[in-house]
């Protein structure tokens, strides 16, 4: 599918769920949000519309996930007759600053001068009383239907005494989220630059002929916590097999082993398996085969998920990692072909932790991922002339419905995603 192609059909689902008694906007804000929700990049989407043109403040939703102590603030730049036009640097600027202003209103105590019936009113009342307590960083996201071809970094001012990050996403980004990426980030990470600190890595001799490059070594155990702080379960896309919580007794064995003994982490854990598009290290020392890891681009746990997910959870409790390893495997791979080949291989032979299906070393086939998103997009017709509320479930890895309903904010909200959008009975 084209970008043409897509702007006009993402524009018939916006026409097909607006009316005269809804705002074209918020639907658009809304439909956006489902996919990057669905792609997870952030959890789900609440609508939060509200404006003060005379002061400068508008936002139009947010999401909160408590688990990485995260809020995500989203302003929309939006036009339904203007798909696809161009958005300038300076008006990408003057919309996110807006929203910022409305998080830094909100510090203030802005939702005392609000009526408690405004839709904006629980937002501006979270970020009041969570603010540098469960609040610990802000990720302002401004969505919009124009293209911004620039792709420029912006310069925005800073929130006192949190981390901050801006993400733009235009209409043509979030066709490369859907068609080209198949919802994988590709992520990079500088661990010096974003974290102080990084880790050596032994690189394994092979043939030169072939096409892809092996380390081995430790990395410490809060830098992986803090690297799944960040992406979150992005960084286990390719994984087989999502984070099943600490149910099984291979989960409850490393967390009690992470609190109780946790200086035999290093030798009961198998450590993760990791695969690279690229990746920048320098020799430690003229002549060693040590190498001091810079960087990495497309980085994925293809292998390990469980692991990286118990060490993060440990950190959050308190536990202090900074004596804790992990055992790394990374393979740099240099085709995207050759990257997905290997995934899968990777996948296949490596697992060692719970037992592994046939269906789970399967899941990363293009049939079943295309499956999942029509799954994910898709409303259960209604048979008695209503509107539909539900849609099915594929799971295509094992323990997904499990950690998207964990990834529920509330009570009532995981009550609603078992009940009426993703029933049980339908996944």
């Amino acid at each position: 599918m084209k970008l043409e192609d897509f702007i006009a059909t993402f524009i018939e689902e916006i026409d097909s769920q607006y009316d005269n008694a809804s705002n074209s906007e918020q639907v658009f804000v809304e439909k956006m949000g489902e996919y990057l929700s669905e792609n997870g990049i952030i959890t789900d989407i609440e609508l939060s519309f509200g404006q003060k043109s005379g002061q400068g403040l508008k936002v139009n939703a947010y999401s909160f996930n408590e688990e990485q102590e995260t809020l995500s603030i989203f302003i929309a730049e939006y036009d339904r007759y203007k798909f696809g036009k161009t958005i300038s640097k300076a008006n990408v600027e003057k919309t996110l600053r807006r929203v910022v202003k409305y998080y830094s209103k909100s510090i203030s105590g802005m939702k005392n001068e609000m009526e408690e019936t405004a839709e904006d009113y629980p937002l501006a009342q979270l970020i009041f009383e969570q603010h540098g307590k469960s609040i610990k960083s802000v990720e302002f996201f401004m969505l919009t239907n124009n293209l911004y071809k620039a792709n420029e970094r912006i310069i925005l001012p800073e929130v006192k005494g949190l981390k901050v990050k801006y993400q733009i996403w235009d209409i043509e980004r979030l066709y490369q989220l859907i068609n080209e990426t198949q919802g994988l980030d590709n992520i990079e990470i500088n661990f010096e630059i974003q974290f102080g600190k990084t880790f050596e890595l032994i690189k394994v001799p092979n043939n030169e002929n072939v096409h892809f490059d092996c380390y081995m070594g430790f990395i410490p155990a809060d830098l992986l916590a803090m690297s799944y702080e960040v992406w979150g379960q992005r960084l286990i896309e390719r994984n087989v097999r999502s984070f099943l919580q600490a149910r099984g007794n291979v989960n409850r064995g490393i967390r009690d082993t992470l609190r109780k003994n946790k200086e035999m982490f290093v030798a009961y854990n198998n450590g993760i398996s990791t695969v690279a598009e690229a990746a920048i290290l320098e020799v430690a020392s003229e002549g060693s085969n040590l190498f001091k890891v810079k960087e990495f681009k497309g980085w994925q746990i293809v292998n390990g998920g469980q692991t990286t997910a118990s060490v993060f959870h440990a950190l959050k409790e308190g536990i202090d990692l900074s004596d804790v390893f992990v055992q790394v495997k990374l393979t740099v791979v240099q085709s995207d072909i050759g990257l997905n080949n290997m995934t899968a291989k990777i996948s296949e032979y490596a697992n060692t932790q719970n037992k592994i299906s046939m269906s789970d070393l399967k899941a990363n086939h293009p049939s079943l991922i295309h499956l999942e998103t029509i799954s994910r997009t898709t409303w259960i017709p209604s048979s008695d002339g209503t509107k539909s509320s539900s849609k099915w479930f594929f799971e295509r890895a094992r323990g997904q419905y499990l950690v998207e309903v964990n990834r529920q904010t509330t009570p009532a909200k995981k009550k609603a995603f078992q009940k009426r959008k993703y029933p049980k009975i339908r996944y």
